[in-house]
């Protein structure tokens, strides 16, 4: 993120630029930050030119153990959370304070950054995941293809987890049940099968260098 001036701001995300004009306060200017700067990866930098960008990097110290974790007062417990700016809630904190209980030992750092993101949205699709309840089509050019779409993704999902309990309707089983329709109809032989499924992964032959491989797409 980078300030132009003060009175307008531009926001660089990846490839994405937004820019920001007229009267802004520091308050909105907070907000957008607040919005665009997700903590696990990105950071704010300030508009002095690198001389290199080259990275020295000393010799780390030895992995910091968060000595006492599992036994801290709860108010202390809510102000390491929140020092730590993690993307996990905190009922995820706590969650892992009660695993490392029963292995009667503290957590180092690295074992609370990987969990935090593994957890993180990106990872573990929380958004993706959340049960939909009330799906409506607002008016518009689309209402009757989206409808109608929609509609046939419910028969498809009826169909295919009939007799299967906690399968419920969510973005992550929207993007799916194309894969899970073809497949249940004998036109998907070549999907790539593993333990946790989140995508559709196709073996295919390659060949490389003389000899046949098999890639996944």
């Amino acid at each position: 993120m980078k300030l132009i001036n003060e009175n307008s701001i531009a926001v660089i995300r990846s490839a994405t630029t937004y820019v920001l004009s007229g009267s802004i306060t520091p308050e909105e200017v907070a907000a957008v930050k607040n919005f665009c700067i997700n903590p696990v990866d990105s950071r704010e930098t300030d508009e002095k030119k690198p001389e290199t960008l080259a990275v020295d990097y000393p010799v780390p110290e030895d992995v910091k153990v968060f000595d006492g974790f599992c036994t801290m007062p709860e108010e202390e417990f809510r102000k390491l959370y929140d020092s730590l700016n993690l993307a996990m809630t905190y009922s995820d904190f706590a969650f892992i304070r009660d695993y490392f209980r029963s292995e009667r030992r503290d957590p180092t750092v690295t074992e609370i950054r990987m969990l935090d993101t593994y957890w993180s949205d990106h990872c573990r699709h929380t958004t993706f995941a959340t049960e939909l309840q009330d799906v409506r089509f607002l008016d518009g050019d689309y209402h009757d293809l989206l409808q109608k779409t929609y509609e046939e993704y419910v028969k498809d999902h009826e169909d295919i987890f009939r007799g299967r309990s906690g399968k419920f309707i969510c973005l992550m089983d929207l993007a799916l049940m194309a894969m899970r329709r073809l497949k249940k109809d004998g036109k998907l032989t070549d999907q790539e099968e593993s333990d946790e499924i989140n995508a559709c992964s196709i073996v295919v032959p390659v060949e490389v260098d003389g000899k046949t491989e098999e890639w996944l797409v």
